[in-house]
């Protein structure tokens, strides 16, 4: 795609250095422009060559330049969104959960330091339907269609809100009974990403995605379920005690059976937690993250699983430089050769036409007058490739990267590698005028007619 594109640009190329033409030629010197558009036009053969290799060293520096770059900030950004924080501790099994009192003293004791690299911590539960005998969790929308007037939010006073119905399946498999609770949620907002979570766009991918609540409704919750296990266990004992030996009566009243409304007071049941999330300061060094490590695995399980970001990021960020290091070696070696193209192209423009250089010397044009025309050319040259090669390699890395982005539903960000692509746009500027002025230096101290008799 880039090289197609390039050559693509090359049929652009002359009305791109006209324009150029008409910005840089300007004042006293506007008399020039017919002979700088002729000097382009004579030299179009040779430029093309010098043209076409700097478009193409300019793209392919901006394409992978900022490819590479795109690659190790999305590794590093996949790996705290999966991870979920600094430093997560994860339990091994819901058989085998976290404590809140174990994390809580644990926390307490390593933010007692006063110079401690924690900033923050939290914790989260398992997901509910691991606990108990819990089958089945859906959200449905708890509304109907209905057709109402335009001018109707005129005149109500009350707020219209969408409530969502969430559906929570207890099954005791012991006895082939199942309960269905049923509990009316307000969504305060949809996540469109987590770290650590399963989320998604509630419209598109609500299903199998997480519910996130506050710990004391995450409690109020499993409580009542609690209790709902608990009275289905005590109504299914008293209709198959010994007296009750018809089991087709025994059967149908435990299918009437229902549970009350109006529930007693429950206390509240602390949940299983799964991990431990725990916010360090940048940049911490591995002692002080393997420090943390210690004091926190002295209160909790010792089967817990610790993740470390920073200690991925860092394996991430040396593994990213050899390819960082690749992407240089190859950009130098492309501006390298495109200077010695530029210089040799712009020197060639200068000696082989030294009769235009006489010509242009005797009909009352100064050394430096004529020098500049050729400088004007090499630079008209110049930034017309600087223009096209910058737009296609823009153009192809947002492309590549809008795909990317698009996937992984991460907002666009574009990383511009400045450092090589201003290096290598100013040598070539550099390379423009003192190519042209040192060729002409020898000519310019040289008799108009000894000039034009090497020229001819």
């Amino acid at each position: 795609m880039l090289l197609g594109l390039t050559f693509v640009a090359v049929f652009f190329q002359p009305f791109l250095e006209i324009v150029f033409i008409y910005l840089l030629v300007h004042g006293r010197d506007k008399r020039f422009r017919s002979l700088v558009k002729k000097a382009l036009q004579s030299h179009r053969s040779r430029n093309q060559k010098s043209a076409l290799m700097l478009s193409i060293s300019l793209s392919f520096i901006l394409f992978m330049g900022s490819e590479f770059a795109l690659q190790s900030h999305q590794i590093i950004d996949d790996t705290y969104k999966g991870v979920g924080s600094d430093l997560v501790f994860t339990s091994p099994s819901i058989e085998h959960p976290l404590s809140i009192k174990e994390i809580t003293e644990a926390m307490e004791d390593v933010m007692s330091d006063p110079n401690t690299p924690v900033k923050n911590w939290s914790y989260k539960a398992y997901n509910i339907r691991h606990i108990l005998e819990i089958q089945r969790v859906s959200i449905a929308s708890a509304i109907s269609i209905i057709v109402l007037s335009k001018s109707l939010m005129d005149e109500i006073s009350c707020s219209i809100d969408q409530p969502l119905r969430i559906e929570v399946q207890v099954t005791n498999q012991k006895k082939f009974l199942y309960t269905k609770i049923f509990f009316l949620a307000k969504v305060r907002a949809v996540l469109e990403q987590g770290p650590g979570l399963s989320v998604g766009s509630y419209r598109g991918s609500a299903s199998g995605s997480h519910a996130v609540v506050s710990m004391k409704q995450y409690q109020e919750i499993l409580s009542i379920i609690m209790e709902c296990v608990r009275q289905d266990e005590e109504q299914i004992n008293h209709f198959t005690t010994k007296d009750n030996k018809n089991n087709y009566d025994v059967q149908n009243q435990i299918n009437t059976l229902h549970i009350s409304d109006e529930l007693p007071e429950i206390p509240l049941v602390d949940p299983p937690i799964q991990d431990l999330y725990v916010k360090l300061k940048k940049k911490i060094p591995e002692d002080d993250r393997f420090a943390v490590q210690d004091i926190v695995y002295s209160h909790i399980l010792k089967q817990a699983t610790c993740y470390d970001s920073q200690g991925l990021e860092e394996i991430v960020s040396g593994t990213m430089l050899v390819l960082d290091t690749f992407y240089i070696i190859f950009g130098t070696v492309a501006i390298i050769l495109c200077f010695f193209v530029l210089w040799i192209s712009f020197t060639a423009n200068v000696r082989q036409n030294q009769l235009e250089f006489g010509i242009l010397r005797s009909i009352g044009l100064t050394a430096w007058e004529t020098i500049r025309i050729y400088v004007y050319e090499a630079l008209s040259l110049v930034l017309a490739c600087i223009v096209s090669g910058s737009i296609i390699g823009l153009g192809i890395s947002i492309t590549l990267t809008l795909e990317i982005t698009m996937f992984t539903e991460s907002p666009l960000t574009y990383y511009f590698p400045f450092p090589i692509y201003l290096l290598s746009t100013f040598l070539s500027i550099i390379v423009a005028i003192l190519g042209s002025i040192l060729a002409a230096i020898d000519m310019k101290n040289k008799d108009i007619a000894e000039v034009i008799r090497i020229g001819a």
